[in-house]
């Protein structure tokens, strides 16, 4: 079992425990790893190779190639494995009327100064 699919079984295990637990939940998995276990709740829908220097304008694009089909869903959260819920997270992470969309900031920036983030420094990209 390779470090992904590892991060990706603690990940399931710990969001099925904690993450939205009165709630349906479909998991779409984004990865060219093929060997996940099956499960009712998992779609492999998309491939990409995370190890290209394009990954993060890659996955983007997939996410517009299936947007449509993501429109049919009350609530859509992006979730990188990396971020495993170590304790309840319940409805207070819906969006109100007046938000409409729910961000939150990685936890290693936590203690980083304002302007010092990351951001895109790709010209070509529509976040730049």
């Amino acid at each position: 079992m390779g470090a992904d699919t590892q991060k990706w079984e603690n990940f399931y295990k710990a969001s099925e425990k904690n993450f939205l637990t009165n709630h349906e939940k479909t998991y779409f998995v984004f990865t060219d790893n093929h060997q996940l276990d099956k499960k009712d709740n998992v779609l492999n829908f998309a491939h990409y190779d995370r190890k290209e220097e394009s990954y993060n304008l890659k996955k983007f694009h997939v996410f517009e190639k299936v947007k449509n089909f993501l429109k049919s869903y009350d609530y859509i959260y992006f979730i990188d494995t990396s971020l495993v819920p170590s304790d309840v997270i319940g409805e207070e992470i819906f969006p109100d009327d007046k938000q409409g969309i729910v961000t939150l900031l990685h936890p290693c920036y936590y203690t980083w100064e304002e302007g010092k983030f990351p951001y895109e420094n790709n010209a070509r990209s529509s976040s730049y």
